[in-house]
């Protein structure tokens, strides 16, 4: 799956950036037990960075109007109506569901979305 390959990174600080540790984390298809893409792990350090980032963040967000929350609520809203066979099929491979599960729990993540936006 090509978004498991894409996306096989820790996200710190705002970018992905590869985990530095020696150890990795395999991510597993649980219909079939297959491996779907290697993870190596965050260090310690990385860890930390990654800990303080998100504190900074959420400061930051504590801060923002609603409007401005409703702006990112918004901008995802429109990624997830653009990426919705993507979403399905990682759904899918993630959870081991049938895709007619995974559309189920996509439509009511929109509904939701659009819920927060107004």
């Amino acid at each position: 799956m090509k978004q498991y390959l894409e996306l096989n990174k820790s996200f710190i600080n705002g970018e992905w950036v590869e985990g530095l540790s020696s150890n990795s984390y395999n991510i597993l298809n649980p219909y079939d037990d297959s491996v779907i893409t290697t993870v190596k792990l965050a260090t310690k350090e990385q860890t930390q960075e990654a800990f303080e980032a998100a504190q900074q963040a959420q400061k930051k967000w504590a801060k923002s109007s609603v409007e401005e929350r409703k702006a990112v609520i918004r901008k995802a809203l429109e990624y997830f109506k653009e990426n919705k066979e993507a979403i399905l099929e990682t759904m899918v491979v993630e959870t081991g569901s049938t895709y007619i599960k995974a559309e189920m729990e996509y439509q009511i993540t929109l509904d939701e979305l659009v819920l927060y936006c107004r």
